[in-house]
């Protein structure tokens, strides 16, 4: 059957293939199907094949025994929005088309998600929800139409995938994209490629349109979707992330983990919990390098604290959020080692635990092999943000190495939601005693300040700045400082122009990958790389 018939038959679609040669031989006219046969059998398939950098969806069906033919069979592929269920409703739309009008229609597929749609458009009684809830309604909606034009009957069997039976092998064989080889453009379906006119549709005020194609999903998700890109994006653009955000280090990040285990409990949760929000407080600005450390308190006030040198230590070392937990407080063992002792004790137990028939020596063997976890000498914070891999120190602001979950999951027999739960559960265990660690760094501040007179009130009175100080300061200046002032506050400004541009151009182009291309990026740890990593993954930063 040829694509030309279609365009005779409707005129739903366009943009197909123009430089299809006539040939009489071949072009089989739409009234082959006889308008006394009311029932018609079709056999229905999509394919998807997905790499990193392209998505191709194609379709085909095969109508046997009609007439003096054997059987009548279409091909064609998609763009945009790459799924296997959109390719198979594709197909099955198609092949509705070229369907006499009052029959039954027995369609036979086996994509237990297209029986689904179709079944939400044979029950629906208002075509409402089908914009607000599902997925790919313009297909939907367009097949709803032609099922109630053509008075259609619609009767679906699932079908199981290779079960040799001869008409779905050639729906089969129709749909598949031949030949696909990676970074290899396919020119099998050129020119066949079929949108949607979706002014067609008239029982819709408006439809939404992104870049002049329709958004096949409800506007609340992709609304959430956008929304979602620009926290992300927002979240790489900061300075305090910059040294995590290289290649190497993002990639070897679970970030999906990482992520669930900044927020225990939904944060949409009407139920309010003093314990879970004072996780969830300190597990961010731990995160974030935000805990009230003395360097902090020295910035803020400068009039209280006389430096931002760590209380506890015999040298003089700045206390920043890594030091409140690699202090020695005056001796001479490095906390680090002991902490990545207790981690590996906590997760050693959490997996026997989980999986108590595994023998104790194959958990340890195989924990040992996460060499994020093997301590061999004393290192320095402020060196390993230079290094090109992920270090304990990263493990302690809670960013997950992928290395640890695949262990883990080794473990637990790829079982994925096991894994995951014992690996929060070992975080949120951990986190407990950087806490007291924390809280017994605070006790000790605390009397240092009650010695040094600093009380509470000065530490929440608001700082008045002394205009006229100030510009004393500023006349004694010489020329050549501030001329360097001058141009520090340029490259700095400069510098926060270049990044709100660059975060534009990236929202728009994930943007467009999530409604135009790749959809199946959302919500999986390949989607958050993409956005986080630089180069040669997708942008720079």
């Amino acid at each position: 059957m040829n694509v030309k018939d279609l365009y005779r038959a409707t005129a739903i679609m366009e943009n197909y293939e123009e430089d299809v040669q006539e040939n009489d031989t071949l072009n089989i006219p739409l009234n082959i199907m006889d308008e006394e046969d009311n029932q018609r059998k079709i056999y229905t398939d999509g394919s998807l094949e997905t790499t990193l950098t392209e998505n191709i969806m194609g379709f085909g069906w095969a109508i046997p025994e009609v007439k003096d033919y054997e059987r009548l069979t279409f091909r064609g592929n998609i763009k945009n929005f790459p799924s296997s269920t959109r390719a198979e409703l594709m197909a099955i739309f198609t092949a509705l088309i070229v369907m006499p009008k009052r029959s039954k229609v027995i369609i036979y597929t086996d994509s237990a998600c297209a029986i689904q749609n179709i079944k939400i458009i044979t029950k629906q009684i208002n075509t409402r929800k089908i914009w607000t809830e599902n997925k790919n309604p313009v297909i939907l909606q367009m097949i709803n139409d032609i099922v109630q034009e053509r008075r259609l009957k619609i009767i679906c069997h699932k079908v199981k995938a290779h079960s040799e039976d001869k008409y779905n092998e050639i729906a089969d064989s129709l749909a598949k994209i031949p030949g696909f080889i990676e970074g290899i453009t396919n020119n099998i379906f050129k020119g066949t490629t079929i949108s949607l006119n979706y002014n067609n549709i008239t029982d819709r005020s408006f439809i939404p349109i992104w870049k002049f194609t329709p958004i096949e999903t409800p506007v609340k998700d992709a609304i959430k979707e956008i929304n979602r890109l620009k926290l992300m994006l927002n979240f790489k653009y900061q300075e305090r992330f910059k040294y995590i955000m290289t290649n190497t280090k993002c990639r070897e990040i679970d970030w999906d983990l990482t992520f669930k285990t900044k927020h225990p409990s939904k944060i949409t949760s009407d139920i309010t919990n003093k314990e879970d929000s004072n996780k969830r407080s300190f597990a961010l600005k731990l995160l974030c390098e935000e805990l009230p450390t003395l360097s902090k308190r020295y910035i803020h006030k400068p009039n209280l604290y006389s430096s931002s040198s760590c209380i506890l230590c015999e040298k003089l070392v700045e206390e920043d959020n890594m030091h409140v937990f690699t202090c020695k407080r005056k001796g001479q063992i490095d906390p680090i080692k002991n902490l990545t002792n207790k981690f590996k004790e906590i997760l050693i137990e959490k997996i026997k635990k989980e999986e108590p028939g595994i023998d104790i020596k194959i958990i340890k063997k195989v924990v040992s092999e996460v060499d994020i976890l093997n301590y061999t000498y004393e290192k320095d914070y402020t060196l390993s943000k230079n290094y090109s891999d992920l270090s304990f120190f990263d493990v302690i602001k809670d960013f997950i190495p992928n290395i640890l979950v695949t262990k883990v999951k080794k473990i637990c027999r790829n079982k994925k939601a096991k894994a995951n739960k014992i690996i929060i559960d070992v975080l949120e265990e951990f986190q407990k005693i950087l806490k007291q660690i924390w809280k017994e760094r605070c006790d000790k501040v605390i009397e240092w300040e009650i010695k040094n007179g600093i009380t509470n009130k000065d530490k929440r009175t608001r700082q008045i700045r002394n205009d006229k100080r100030t510009k004393i300061q500023i006349d004694k200046t010489s020329n050549i400082k501030e001329g360097n002032l001058h141009i520090s506050k340029m490259m700095e400004k400069i510098n926060f122009q270049r990044k709100q541009k660059q975060k534009e151009e990236d929202l728009e182009f994930f943007t467009n990958e999530i409604f135009l291309n790749t959809f199946t990026y959302k919500g999986n740890n390949l989607y958050k790389i993409k956005i986080f990593s630089d180069g040669d993954m997708a942008i720079s930063s």
